[in-house]
């Protein structure tokens, strides 16, 4: 987004949109533990291995994603948002993550303007969310 003038000017004017637009979860991992012996596209696995879900890649899969590592708040959503899991393991959470989104997303919106990349993001993996662990920005402080 910060790439794109064009979205920081839409998202300023309506920063819920960016957390309805469903692009910000298409970026992470999840993992779960194989209850019974488990085989997926020959690989196997015992109950008590950990499985790693790459929901990243899966929200990078050109055949649903449209120029897929493309950050857009027009997108339109997917059939399944993994980003917050599906079914059983809908994300409890889901509806207090998305206002705490919106909520710190408004507050940077209200506060800065002309944000720019300044140079490569870092991202940091872990076992179960990754995210950028660098962003380095200039911006300039609204009056």
């Amino acid at each position: 987004m910060v790439e794109r003038a064009a979205q920081q000017a839409g998202f300023a004017a309506a920063p819920a949109a960016l957390v309805a637009g469903h692009d910000t979860t298409r970026f992470e991992l999840a993992q779960r533990v194989a209850l019974e012996p488990l085989d997926i596209a020959g690989e196997g696995f015992a109950p008590g291995d950990v499985v790693i879900l790459n929901l990243s890649g899966a929200g990078r899969d050109p055949k649903f994603f449209p120029d897929p590592d493309r950050f857009s708040l027009e997108r339109k959503p997917p059939k399944y948002d993994l980003g917050f899991g599906y079914g059983a393991h809908y994300c409890l959470g889901n509806a207090l993550a998305k206002a705490e989104m919106v909520e710190a997303l408004t507050v940077l919106t209200r506060r800065l303007r002309n944000v720019e990349l300044t140079g490569p993001v870092e991202v940091k993996p872990t076992g179960v969310i990754c995210g950028p662990e660098v962003v380095p920005i200039r911006f300039e402080a609204r009056a």
